[in-house]
C-alpha cells in the first residue's frame, strides 16, 4: 500500500506559494476526522486540506482523506487494504464577515478503494437469493460522489474558524471482483438469531449502482493571516 504520509505531498506546492505572502488572509488549511468506509471495526482517517478564497462570495477546498495507520489492520480477515479520497468543492457565500459566514456549495469526490477479502460472498444478479461464495477475492469498488453543500464558519480564534456543514447528493459505485478463489453458486445462507435484520455493504454488489449520498460533520480551518 502506498505510504499515507506520500498522498499529503500534492500539497507542497500550493503550500508553498501561499506561505509567499503570509499577511494575505486568502489562504487556509483544514483539519476534518473522517470515517473511512472499508471493512474493519471502525476505520478512521485523517482529512487535511487546503482553502483559498478568490473574492468576497466565494471559497475553494480541496481535501484528500487517508486512513490512520493505527485502523488500518484491526481486522485480520481483510488485507491489503488501499484507499485515498479526493474531494474539491466549491462555495458560494451568502454573507461574510470575519467572525461568521454562511454559504452553499457543490462538492465533488473521488475515492480509490479496494482490499481482499479472506472468504465470504457477493451478489452478481443471480436468480433468487443465491450468491457466489468465495475462499479469498481481491474487491475493486472506487465510489464518485456530487452533493449539494450547506453550512457555516464561525471565527474560533485570531486565525481559526470552526466550520459546519452538512450535504446530500449521489453516491455511484462500480464494484469489481477479482483474482477470486474457489467461486462457487449457493443460496444465501442467513445467519440464525438476533434481530432478523441483514444489511450487506454496498461493495457486496458487483457492478455499478447508484445509492443515495449524505455527509456532515465539522472542520477546522486555520488561515494564514486574519486582519
Amino acid at each position: 500500500m502506498r505510504k499515507p504520509g506520500l498522498s499529503f505531498l500534492i500539497f507542497i506546492p500550493i503550500l508553498l506559494n501561499a506561505q509567499r505572502d503570509l499577511a494575505d488572509p486568502k489562504w487556509a488549511v483544514s483539519f476534518t476526522a473522517a470515517i473511512i468506509p472499508l471493512t474493519g471495526n471502525g476505520q478512521l482517517g485523517i482529512q487535511p486540506g487546503i482553502a483559498y478564497l478568490p473574492g468576497t462570495h466565494f471559497l475553494l477546498l480541496t481535501e484528500v482523506t487517508f486512513p490512520t495507520g493505527t485502523n488500518n489492520n484491526s481486522d485480520p480477515s481483510f488485507m491489503n487494504k488501499e484507499y485515498l479520497r479526493i474531494k474539491p468543492e466549491i462555495r458560494y457565500f451568502f454573507s461574510r464577515t470575519k467572525e461568521f459566514g454562511d454559504y452553499i456549495g457543490v462538492q465533488f469526490s473521488y475515492t480509490k478503494r479496494n482490499f481482499t477479502s479472506n472468504y465470504g460472498y457477493y451478489y452478481d444478479h443471480l436468480p433468487g437469493d443465491s450468491v457466489i461464495y468465495y475462499d479469498q477475492g481481491r474487491i475493486n469498488s472506487p465510489i464518485v460522489t456530487a452533493s449539494i453543500q450547506m453550512g457555516g464558519m464561525a471565527s474560533i480564534g485570531k486565525s481559526f474558524m470552526l466550520d459546519g456543514f452538512v450535504g446530500a447528493g449521489i453516491r455511484s459505485l462500480n464494484t469489481r471482483y477479482i483474482e477470486v478463489i474457489n467461486p462457487r453458486i449457493s443460496q444465501k445462507i442467513e445467519k440464525s438469531g438476533g434481530w432478523g435484520i441483514s444489511y450487506d455493504p454496498a461493495y457486496y454488489y458487483q457492478g455499478s449502482q447508484m445509492r443515495f449520498h449524505l455527509n456532515f460533520g465539522i472542520r477546522i480551518l486555520y488561515f494564514f493571516s486574519r486582519v
